[in-house]
């Protein structure tokens, strides 16, 4: 079974990309309150400078995607909603839950298939409390704390 880029795959950590965040670390920072409590959001001097070249404020979805398991996706949409939560200039955020329409490994790692999102009051009180941002190689990246 290939684990490379499923569920189970460890992700960002290995020597190289250690040295990375050390060079590159995420030096500009903004704290908003968000969803009853509060988000920092912290990002790189790439994105800094690739957002400066943007004419609206970048949508950045924070997606945690209920499978077997539960999986955190930080995920760049043309559009975002309108209860999102704008930080300064720079970004709009939100927070979504999504149930998976079905609970196959091989699925899950290909495509994510999703039924719906969660509505429910209990899904509405989870929230982020850290977003870090970064742009490297023409990508958006991110990842987020709850």
């Amino acid at each position: 079974m290939n684990l490379q880029g499923s569920y189970f795959s460890v992700e960002g950590w290995n020597p190289f990309t250690a040295m990375e965040r050390f060079l590159n670390p995420y030096r500009y920072t903004q704290k908003v309150p968000f969803r009853g409590g509060e988000l920092t959001v912290r990002w790189t001097s790439r994105v800094e400078r690739a957002i400066r070249l943007r004419t609206a404020p970048l949508p950045v979805e924070m997606q945690l995607y209920f499978a077997c398991v539960v999986k955190k996706r930080t995920l760049f949409p043309a559009a975002a909603p309108s209860d999102a939560v704008a930080v300064d200039d720079r970004f709009l955020v939100f927070l979504t839950t999504v149930e998976s329409d079905r609970c196959d490994p091989i699925a899950f790692a290909a495509n994510y298939p999703a039924r719906r999102e969660l509505v429910s009051t209990g899904a509405k009180r989870m929230r982020a409390r850290e977003l870090s941002l970064d742009y490297r190689k023409d990508r958006w990246s991110g990842d987020f704390f709850v």
